[in-house]
């Protein structure tokens, strides 16, 4: 007689844990993070964002931003639709890529953008729903520097794909940026 096994059910792909960045960043000894949160809060909140908004996810080592769009990034109205600005977008690309390799920083270092690409997709529409802005690295190509990082961000809203940003940065220590200010 032959045995018979219970017949196992495809794993079903979790969806990633997102905590606090802050918190991340205190329980893993990440000051130059925890530095760079405490800077920039007020930028951040200038244009509507909390600093509580970053969370990241050590399994998936991604970075999400939840931001709602208010008034204020109107960019255009058409046809009384307003559409949330351009600028605003590009932003918290460049924020989420840089928090994101702010996580992988050593000691002193600090992640500078070199190059961020934008392809804005579809309109986002003011109080239609928040933002979900997230990063995550991508590999590396060849001929790329030791301390640089590709990483790709998207910006959706209510699900839809509006913006796509590829970013290159490369992670600098205290004492070069010091030499590159006095220079």
């Amino acid at each position: 007689m032959s045995e018979t096994f219970p017949v196992q059910q495809p794993l079903q792909e979790q969806a990633p844990v997102f905590i606090p960045i802050e918190r991340w960043a205190r329980e893993n000894g990440k000051e130059g993070l925890l530095g760079h949160i405490e800077s920039a809060a007020q930028t951040y909140a200038n244009i509507g964002v909390d600093k509580e908004k970053f969370h990241y996810s050590p399994e998936s080592k991604s970075v999400r931003i939840t931001v709602p769009l208010e008034d204020f990034h109107v960019g255009h109205a058409i046809s009384g639709v307003k559409i949330g600005h351009g600028g605003i977008a590009a932003f918290l690309v460049d924020a989420a890529s840089g928090a994101l390799s702010f996580t992988v920083g050593v000691g002193d270092e600090t992640p500078v953008t070199l190059n961020n690409s934008i392809d804005y997709l579809s309109p986002m529409i003011i109080r239609e729903g928040d933002l979900e802005i997230t990063s995550q690295f991508e590999e590396k190509p060849n001929g790329s520097i030791a301390r640089e990082m590709h990483v790709v961000t998207k910006v959706t809203q209510n699900g839809k794909l509006c913006v796509v940003g590829r970013s290159t940065l490369v992670l600098i220590r205290e004492r070069t940026l010091q030499r590159a200010v006095r220079e």
